[in-house]
């Protein structure tokens, strides 16, 4: 099985060198590394050329012309992987020495399999732990949850963020067949922002994708980073997870739904049945939030029926869309 890393850089000179040398240090060391730059002004591209020339496997530059935006520096170098297997990395990230080979060991027990997702443990700008663990501090996730919904991936995309994230995500060549061709990359980038999560939603859809709890990476949160994946509590959680996010998650799998059957790829009945029921679920409870204390007997509607247990994240997502409404009342009563 060959492995290939797909790197996207753009300015990395301060923490690249440690990702590079983090690959070396693999118990099993990839065959191959795919670096798109995205027009990098610092020492990023003298980095890379320095590690191309003693590294033990073949490493491609790709140089931008053009910049290309998170999505499409990601997408130039998955696409130009010739690996079975397709690690996605960023730039300022430390590979613990199993990465590898842990998860290569989940496509060598499933051959169907089209993407895993790994934890990560965080560290602050100097490498320091910060006693952070992602899934579990951040998304919110406990392994004991995971464990119990893990053949629903697309409630787990719905209800919980940074599962599915580039730093841990590993996808099957067959995927990428999937994926491309992106014939409007504009387009896509503006719905999915990440090329991993456009990835991660199709294999979703196709029930097709697996977790490891495990942390593999050392998340390096330095400031500077695209995402916000820092710990919180949950009523910060519940004020980031407004009507727009649901609306931006639902139209994220609408269009991987769409690009699937564009692509002639069925979806059995099953999933398709509960696209919708998360559509209507999380339209509602979106509808609910927006409408501040009047929407609290839609909120009450969607317990009598059960909604938030079928379909939400059950006490927890209650009482987030609840937090959400009070608040909107009380910003309306100050603007007032």
């Amino acid at each position: 099985m060959k492995i290939s890393v797909a790197l996207a850089t753009y300015n990395g000179e301060r923490y690249l060198r440690e990702q590079l040398q983090s690959y070396l240090s693999q118990t099993r060391v990839p065959d191959e590394l795919v670096v798109s730059d995205d027009l990098s002004q610092d020492n990023t591209l003298v980095i890379l050329e320095s590690f191309a020339s003693t590294a033990p496997f073949p490493v491609k530059i790709l140089r931008q012309t053009v910049r290309r935006g998170v999505f499409g520096n990601f997408a130039a170098a998955v696409r130009e992987c010739s690996g079975d297997i397709i690690f996605f990395s960023d730039q300022d990230d430390i590979w613990l020495p199993h990465k590898i080979s842990k998860l290569v060991r989940f496509f060598e027990n499933n051959p169907s399999l089209l993407a895993c997702a790994s934890n990560s443990l965080q560290i602050d700008a100097d490498g320091f732990p910060t006693g952070v663990n992602t899934w579990r501090d951040v998304s919110r996730m406990s392994e004991a949850r995971l464990h119990c919904w893990q053949q629903d991936p697309l409630w787990i995309f719905m209800a919980y963020r940074g599962i599915n994230s580039a730093h841990g995500l590993v996808i099957s060549s067959e995927l990428l067949s999937l994926a491309e061709p992106v014939e409007d990359e504009p387009r896509f980038s503006a719905i999915f922002r990440g090329y991993d999560t456009y990835c991660w939603v199709l294999a979703a859809l196709l029930q097709k994708c697996q977790y490891c709890y495990e942390g593999l990476t050392l998340y390096r949160r330095h400031g500077q980073n695209t995402s916000r994946f820092d710990r919180q509590t949950n009523a910060e959680i519940a004020n980031q997870d407004n009507p727009a996010r649901y609306s931006s998650r639902l139209t994220q799998v609408r269009f991987a739904v769409a690009q699937l059957m564009q692509r002639g790829v069925a979806i059995d009945s099953l999933t398709a049945q509960r696209v919708e029921d998360l559509a209507k679920h999380y339209e509602r409870a979106a509808d609910a939030r927006s409408r501040g204390f009047r929407g609290l007997p839609l909120l009450t509607w969607l317990v009598l029926t059960g909604s938030y247990w079928r379909h939400g994240k059950g006490f927890r997502g209650l009482a987030g869309d609840l937090l959400c409404c009070l608040r909107t009342k009380t910003s309306r009563r100050a603007t007032a």
